[in-house]
């Protein structure tokens, strides 16, 4: 935005010293050079702005890199520890389930863990799954049943 305002300033500036000169140019012969070096000058100083500017916006990259590195942090966290839950699950002979993480990147780039639900077929008590990811695992895990609603 910076570079906008300048580049304005600098137009204007152009403009109302062209505007002194041509007044003040000969008619002559010598004045239709005189208006042409007043043309280039204007022209020259439309250009000239950008010459000086690299055009690289770096002020709008980082926050956008950011917030892809926050969702791309949560992303890769969330599927880490599903997956991480689906294997021990797996292992301790509890096949069919789903897991769901949701987790969130704080201020210091520590990624918090909001709520682990893990829904198992009927025939697994859901108390039992949810002590045996708690033992092994030190998570606390919402257990629910298939076609449970989660409240909450």
């Amino acid at each position: 935005m910076e570079f906008l305002k300048e580049w304005t300033i600098c137009i204007c500036l152009t403009l109302v010293v062209a505007t002194v000169l041509s007044l003040l140019a000969p008619n002559s012969s010598n004045g239709k050079f005189y208006k042409t070096l007043v043309k280039i000058f204007i022209f020259l100083s439309f250009i000239y702005p950008f010459t000086q500017n690299s055009f690289e916006f770096t002020q709008f990259e980082p926050i956008e890199q950011q917030k892809l590195n926050v969702n791309y942090q949560e992303k890769v966290a969330n599927d880490m520890l599903r997956d991480k839950i689906i294997e021990f699950l797996k292992n301790s002979d509890i096949s069919g389930a789903i897991v769901d993480v949701k987790s969130k990147v704080n201020d210091k780039d520590e990624i918090d863990v909001k709520n682990i639900i893990v829904i198992v077929p009927d025939e697994y008590e859901v108390e039992y799954v949810k002590k045996l990811v708690f033992d092994n695992l030190s998570l606390n895990v919402e257990v629910l049943h298939i076609g449970q609603q989660n409240i909450g």
